[in-house]
């Protein structure tokens, strides 16, 4: 008798003590502030870490020639003058990096310029440039945590540990100590300010304006993080689908992605390039994908709101097809070529960034030293691609652009 009433008793869970309270570090100066914190303690350790160092280079290729960038801009040169005759002489090339990087680095040097000697000023840009976006990254990770942690009690130790662990975790900052002057950190720190926006609800829409707003110059940087921007922006839209009172927020978020991602096209792009199309870069055909694409989500938003669910996911589909009907129309990018097969991408090949002459010795030199020029298979005949990245047929330079996506 006494095993069977033990056995019917009830296990006893071990309960955790509860957390002391803190500070609501959840109210927007604190979280502000915090994220000043996390700058302020990582700038000083980067900063005594790698600042000695910048005398000794100009970190990689990209460092040095955006640095080249900036002192052209600082000595006179047009800000749409963009062809670099340095780069593949005497034909030259235009460069699809964003101008805006450029006049940023090249203000913070003038503006340093007033306290210190022209050397100094170059010196100190290159330490604190990449040193200011971590503010924007942190805000926004803390953003994001914020938003993750408050349907718990423990909100305020959600944001605290986030803290923490940025200051600690110091792999992080690979793209963020002094002398990494290139667009990677920019670009991290918009996604992220991108994502954040992303997941605030309620009834103010400042995170959808947020969100719409850094994904737009997070594109007029670069490319690279074109995938991750693209599902912020499918997530938004499947959120209306199945939640019709979000159509306030996917209007504001459309409406901030097309007028940023316009505006940075017409400040950083000639007036004589508008018209061109691009793969790495963003470019009439993007641009009008994506104006396509946020016209249509107003539209959805605003004509479907009452509909069933089904309803309004066919009309996204129908959006998205719009879109990419609207690129491909503007030129066929690389994207749009890989994915329906097309041959060797000759639109990237003719001239991704502008030029459109091209010395084969010097592409294929060019391409077989990048690290990410690598075949997409180990062994693809059929697309010109080969084992180590290594043209199977010389004249066949498909393997190029293939291989930039391996």
């Amino acid at each position: 008798m006494m095993r069977q009433t033990d056995a019917k008793e009830p296990r006893r869970r071990m309960r955790l003590p509860p957390l002391p309270d803190l500070p609501d570090l959840t109210r927007p100066r604190r979280l502000v502030l915090a994220a000043l914190a996390v700058t302020v303690i990582v700038s000083v350790y980067l900063g005594v870490r790698d600042g000695p160092g910048l005398s000794l280079g100009y970190g990689d290729t990209d460092d040095a020639m955006r640095l080249v960038l900036a002192r052209q801009l600082l000595h006179g040169r047009g800000w749409w003058d963009q062809k670099e005759m340095i780069l593949q002489p005497p034909v030259g090339v235009y460069l699809h990096w964003s101008r805006l990087l450029d006049g940023g680095i090249a203000l913070m040097q003038r503006i340093l310029a007033w306290f210190v000697n022209w050397s100094q000023a170059e010196t100190a840009t290159r330490c604190l440039w990449p040193l200011l976006w971590i503010f924007p990254a942190a805000t926004a990770t803390l953003l994001a945590t914020r938003k993750l942690g408050e349907q718990t009690a423990s909100a305020s130790w959600a944001v605290l540990i986030a803290a923490v662990v940025m200051v600690l975790d110091q792999p992080l900052y690979n793209q963020f100590h002094p002398g990494r002057i290139d667009h990677h950190n920019a670009q991290m720190a918009f996604f992220l300010l991108a994502f954040a926006g992303a997941v605030q609800t309620g009834p103010r829409l400042w995170g959808a304006a947020l969100a719409g707003s850094a994904t737009g110059l997070g594109l007029a940087i670069g490319l690279e993080a074109l995938v991750f921007e693209a599902v912020i922006g499918a997530a938004l839209a499947l959120r209306f689908v199945f939640a019709a009172d979000e159509a306030a927020r996917l209007s504001r978020y459309a409406q901030a992605l097309a007028l940023s991602t316009v505006a940075a096209f017409l400040i950083q792009t000639p007036p004589w390039r508008w018209s061109l199309v691009a793969c790495d870069a963003i470019a009439f055909n993007l641009v009008a994908a994506i104006v396509t694409a946020s016209g249509a989500m107003v539209l959805a938003a605003g004509l479907t709101r009452a509909r069933h669910p089904l309803i309004r996911l066919l009309a996204f589909a129908v959006a998205g097809g719009l879109a990419v009907r609207r690129c491909r129309s503007a030129g066929e990018t690389l994207l749009a070529r890989l994915c329906t097969g097309g041959g060797a991408l000759s639109a990237c090949l003719a001239a991704p960034s502008g030029p459109r002459h091209h010395d084969g010795r010097a592409l294929a030199a060019w391409a077989l030293g990048l690290a990410l020029a690598r075949p997409a298979a180990g062994d693809a005949p059929n697309r010109g691609l080969a084992p180590l990245g290594r043209p199977s047929d010389p004249d066949d330079r498909g393997w190029l652009c293939h291989g930039a996506l391996g």
